[in-house]
């Protein structure tokens, strides 16, 4: 009830703003201070039944944004998407920085990527065989199911095992979505600027490896407070430049923790100052996606397909990210690791999200009129059925698994 309270005062508070101009910065720091208010009673509530603080986030941007009382304009103020993109690029360098054993196990690495490849192949048959897409629309759409969700899994699980498992597969859809769309330039599929969307991916990663390695080299990461002014820095100027680059900032970012993870080595005095500020960037990220996105409007109705196309991915994705690892590994990961973790890896992440609502050249830039709402659709989709829809399953099977321990412990 005390919940229920505070979400009424926040809402009550919000309807009786004064009218400020849109997409002006006052516009921004109130919507923004409303949102994450009711965010922070969201989580909270979310956790009192036992649920993961990220399905508070996304209903708290749910609920004030575009899909429902419309009282934050996130899709066009421009301060917004600013922090919408800083905090997007903050949690993606904390997830690549805790990822830092076993990159050189070469089974691990191969699962990966043939899970991966052999994704986007059966989504893409499955789609050609029992729908009216194309095959170079099918084909986009296989590249596109097979994306891996490190960011999620950061606000579902702990597991630095899973988590490398998570960015290893990320890399690898990030590669093979790029080779789909070389080889739809070269049929003639998609325009000329899929060819500055697949470089400026990679320019991406680049760039981040890049900035992570100089602050490193010239010392500024060595010291507590050099180190906390120049990342905060560097994150600033980057989500400021992003847009006007055409960068992208899931890529920038954990390329750039990945190259830090590897060079603190056993000090991990940057882990250490920041590790502590992840939940916070995941909660603004996602309450502003949540936020941008909308439940009706030009998204209704549904694309013809949409659900067929879900549905399809998800029972390929529980098949190979869920029971393959599981059958395949046996005891490589040792008695302190639960295989059970493993089904974590199925839910998406937040690069779909980017690739369609970020800065920079779009997805939908690319692609026929056909697909165009069928994309914003399935960003929406993926954001219900693996961030909210599979994390309450997975922490509902946790609980009852967690049960069963005490029972058999008690007897």
């Amino acid at each position: 009830m005390k919940n229920l309270a505070v979400c009424g005062i926040v809402l009550a508070l919000a309807a009786l703003a004064p009218a400020l101009e849109a997409g002006s910065f006052s516009a921004a720091a109130w919507g923004l201070g409303t949102l994450l208010l009711l965010a922070i009673v969201a989580q909270r509530a979310a956790q009192q039944i036992g649920f993961p603080a990220i399905v508070g986030w996304l209903a708290a941007g749910f609920a004030i944004g575009a899909s429902g009382l419309d009282l934050i304009d996130a899709p066009t103020n421009q301060t917004l998407l600013t922090l919408r993109t800083l905090a997007l690029l903050w949690l993606a360098f904390q997830v690549g920085l805790g990822a830092t054993s076993r990159w050189n196990d070469s089974r691990v690495a191969a699962l990966v990527i043939a899970t991966t490849l052999v994704a986007q192949l059966l989504v893409t048959l499955a789609l050609t065989l029992t729908s009216d897409f194309r095959f170079d629309q099918a084909l986009l759409l296989g590249a596109l199911a097979c994306l891996w969700g490190p960011l999620v899994l950061t606000s579902l699980a702990g597991s630095a095992e899973v988590r490398r498992m998570s960015i290893m597969g990320a890399a690898a859809s990030l590669v093979l979505f790029g080779s789909t769309l070389v080889v739809l330039r070269i049929r003639g599929s998609v325009g000329p600027e899929a060819d500055q969307f697949v470089l400026m991916l990679m320019v991406s990663c680049a760039a981040g490896a890049i900035c992570a390695d100089l602050l490193w080299r010239l010392g500024i990461l060595s010291q507590r407070h050099s180190a906390i002014l120049g990342m905060v820095g560097l994150s600033g100027v980057v989500a400021l430049l992003l847009q006007p680059l055409g960068l992208y900032a899931v890529p920038f970012g954990i390329c750039g923790g990945l190259v830090v993870s590897q060079r603190q080595g056993q000090g991990r005095l940057v882990t250490r100052l920041f590790d502590s500020s992840r939940p916070f960037c995941a909660m603004v990220f996602f309450a502003l996606a949540a936020a941008s996105v909308s439940l009706h409007g030009p998204l209704w109705p549904l694309e013809k397909g949409l659900a067929q196309f879900v549905l399809i991915q998800l029972l390929i994705l529980i098949a190979l990210r869920g029971v393959v690892p599981t059958l395949w590994f046996g005891k490589e990961f040792g008695a302190d690791f639960d295989r059970r973790a493993i089904w974590l890896l199925v839910p998406k992440g937040v690069l779909l999200f980017e690739l369609v609502h970020g800065p920079g050249l779009r997805l939908p830039a690319l692609v026929d009129g056909g697909l165009t709402r069928f994309l914003y659709q399935l960003v929406v989709a993926d954001l219900l059925v693996y961030a909210v829809g599979f994390s309450v399953v997975a922490t509902l099977f946790q609980r009852v698994r967690a049960s069963r321990q005490v029972v058999s412990s008690t007897d």
